[in-house]
């Protein structure tokens, strides 16, 4: 099967065509080779291939899964023993996992066959994939524009045709963010509906899944992923407890829901406009959902926008220095390090003397905005985490109540189209200004993160140059952002459905030039 064919099938048709033994799954290896073959150069997404461990029977996958022989993606945070990971960070350099995320045992059970791992932000950080370690990874519909973040190589490879889905995270949109920017379907699931270890951090915050060009195999893969190991504090139901019944959530992405009450915002959460692509992208969500028979209502923001920015934004900045603390108080019992993180943490003190020790002494490790993350964090007290909870909490219960008369919160996904590559790269702003970007950019997504609630970003607008403030987003993906209640997860791939079969998206970038 050519690259040019294999492009254009999802993941379910794939399987199927294997199963019925149209294609072998070898086949699908090589068009997949030729993908990365023709794009990745330019969109440095996949950062490192294991195609040949593929071809060679190095990886061990589930020949009578549902979804055998279909090439997939890993992002480069999901532990897979004796393969490297690195969190897009030099600091972890030469380090291979010990152990292999249950995630992952998940999708090789299933006949999914990884071919690499994918571009993040350093530490998932940022709502660009641009690491110092690995360059800047691009975006298919636009060469100059960022895929988003962190998920953005995964985002990248899909909406190129390498793959048909690839494995993603979202801990502040990192799922939803990349999907708007490359014009794919991206559900963060509900909090804990997704299998995960005992010690996953940041605890509840980050939900892994995927990206994918159709509603269906996101929703295979969600049945697939769906479970809860033994020790997780958190729970959530199956299909079986969302208001409508389903059998699974692939069933729920073929039917129809029922009408919905779905509340629209045209600003941000603190009431601020939108750049007028994303705001014409929720006008013509909001006037398909009426179409679609559902009821729509114009609303205000349902949380204290500021309040929220400012917590989330301090929250933020402590996964920096969580992750530096967190190796460094098991540095003694964790043989397996690499160097130069070992050299950083070795020298004693708070963390800033260290960063500032470590760094006078050779090439930086880590990245100025990591840096700077972590410095601040480290300077907050223990109180401050306790008020942050308290202004997040009082977003959950807004939210909570929202919920008790509307059936969908429908925004953009991002307050602006994406931007361009190199945005980030000379981060001067203090952390208050740094703040205000990052939200400027993308502060619609992460209230699903802090609130455990589901959200999908769905392909449904693209920029036209012909249309005012446009011009230099010509062509790129606008998504609309639609958040549904806890455990929900159901009913949002239901009107996806919906929306996929009643207005059909191109999800695939035109081949790049020979």
């Amino acid at each position: 099967m050519k690259f040019e064919e294999y492009r254009n099938y999802d993941a379910i048709e794939l399987a199927r065509m294997v199963r019925e033994k149209e294609v072998s799954a070898l086949e699908l290896i090589d068009a997949a080779a030729d993908g990365i073959l023709a794009w990745n150069e330019s969109l440095n997404a996949i950062i490192e291939p294991w195609v040949e461990d593929a071809r060679r029977g190095r990886i061990e996958w589930n020949a009578n899964g549902p979804l055998a022989g279909v090439p997939f993606l890993l992002k480069d945070m999901v532990e897979w023993k004796g393969r490297a990971m690195t969190l897009g960070s030099r600091l972890l350099d030469g380090y291979v996992a010990q152990s292999t995320h249950p995630l992952v045992s998940r999708y090789l059970d299933a006949g999914l066959i990884p071919l690499g791992r994918t571009n993040m932000s350093e530490l998932g950080l940022l709502p660009v994939s641009e690491p110092t370690f690995y360059g800047p990874s691009r975006n298919p519909w636009s060469l100059t524009h960022t895929p988003g973040g962190s998920s953005g190589g995964s985002a990248a490879a899909v909406a190129a045709g390498i793959v048909p889905v690839a494995n993603a995270a979202d801990g502040g949109g990192s799922i939803r963010i990349p999907a708007s920017a490359c014009g794919l379907f991206g559900l963060k699931p509900t909090r804990g509906l997704v299998v995960e270890p005992i010690d996953e951090v940041p605890a509840g915050f980050v939900s892994q899944h995927c990206v994918s060009r159709t509603v269906r195999d996101s929703a295979l893969l969600l049945d697939l992923s769906a479970g809860r190991n033994p020790g997780s504090r958190w729970r959530t139901p199956k299909p079986s407890g969302t208001r409508k019944s389903y059998k699974s959530f692939a069933d729920a992405a073929t039917q129809d829901p029922d009408t919905l009450r779905v509340g629209v915002m045209y600003t941000d959460f603190m009431g601020q406009p939108l750049h007028p692509a994303c705001r014409a992208a929720v006008e013509k969500s909001a006037k398909l959902c009426e179409e679609l028979g559902h009821e729509v209502v114009e609303i205000k923001s349902p949380i204290d926008g500021l309040a929220f920015r400012q917590a989330f934004s301090q929250l933020w900045a402590t996964a920096a220095s969580f992750f530096l603390k967190r190796v460094r108080a098991d540095l003694d019992t964790m043989e397996d390090l690499p160097r130069p993180l070992i050299r950083l943490l070795q020298v004693p003190g708070a963390l800033e003397t260290t960063l500032r020790a470590a760094e006078a002494v050779g090439k930086p490790l880590i990245e100025p905005l990591t840096r700077k993350l972590a410095i601040h964090s480290d300077r907050m007290a223990p109180s401050d985490l306790w008020l942050i909870w308290q202004q997040l909490n009082v977003a959950t219960a807004a939210m909570t109540h929202y919920f008790d008369d509307h059936d969908i919160l429908l925004t953009s996904t991002l307050c602006k189209p994406p931007v361009k590559v190199g945005h980030y790269d000379d981060i001067t702003l203090d952390f208050e200004e740094l703040e205000v970007d990052l939200f400027n950019f993308a502060g619609l997504t992460p209230l699903a993160n802090s609130t455990g609630l589901p959200s999908m970003s769905l392909p449904l607008y693209r920029c036209d140059q012909s249309r005012p403030g446009e011009k230099e987003h010509h062509g790129l993906p606008i998504g609309t952002q639609f958040y549904g209640p806890h455990a929900e997860d159901a009913m949002l791939l239901s009107l996806a459905g919906q929306f996929e079969r009643a207005f059909p998206w191109d999800a695939v970038a035109p081949l790049p030039m020979r």
